[in-house]
């Protein structure tokens, strides 16, 4: 009976979860996005990834909404000038400030209470899946690069000497916060380390 219920909760949760994602992309036009893909060399898989599974052709209204909807920050792969994204360059207009302007019906979450902006940092390092639903990794950046204080620094004065330790014992566990481009961009300089990340 405890399983019954927790596979009836868990399929309720999807597809509330997969609501409130579609509506916002209801209002995504593909055609007029079309010649700017074409232009970057976008495919469908930047949006859309299903194990890495492609589709040919152009998608069905059905195909969209009830297989490959993007992920929530796809939009802001694009939408987010300056941050590196697919379109930081000119003519890609910034995603709006507020959040409800496309989430219309998203509340903040309960883990945002008033004591939050304090004890976030923990909850990022507990589970990163949680902060991607609504944030891109730019968010954090963005703010904790503004604050270059040593009680709002993620790693402390040491952390260039003991990083490949850390790196190498919690693969994986980097890409929570920073790209691939960042460990090159030292590693494979003339003056840098010279040693593969």
């Amino acid at each position: 009976m405890k399983r019954a219920f927790l596979l009836l909760l868990l399929i309720f949760t999807s597809f509330a979860v997969a609501g409130q994602r579609e509506e916002i992309f209801d209002k995504f036009d593909h055609k007029a996005h079309g010649p700017t893909f074409t232009k970057i060399k976008m495919t469908c898989l930047a949006c859309h990834q299903v194990g890495g599974m492609s589709i040919p052709g152009t998608p069905s209204e059905e195909l969209n909404k009830t297989f490959l909807v993007p992920p929530e920050a796809s939009c802001h792969q694009c939408h987010a000038p300056g941050q590196g994204g697919l379109g930081s360059g000119e003519g890609y207009p910034a995603a709006p400030k507020r959040c409800a302007t496309c989430h219309e019906h998203v509340k903040e979450p309960e883990s945002h209470g008033p004591s939050w902006i304090d004890f976030h940092g923990i909850d990022a390092t507990m589970s990163t899946t949680d902060c991607k639903t609504c944030h891109m990794r730019s968010w954090c950046a963005d703010c904790h690069d503004r604050r270059d204080d040593a009680t709002h620094r993620v790693h402390d004065s040491s952390w260039l000497s003991v990083h490949p330790i850390a790196a190498r014992s919690k693969v994986g566990s980097c890409d929570t916060c920073h790209v691939q481009a960042e460990c090159t961009s030292c590693h494979a300089s003339a003056s840098g380390f010279g040693r593969t990340p």
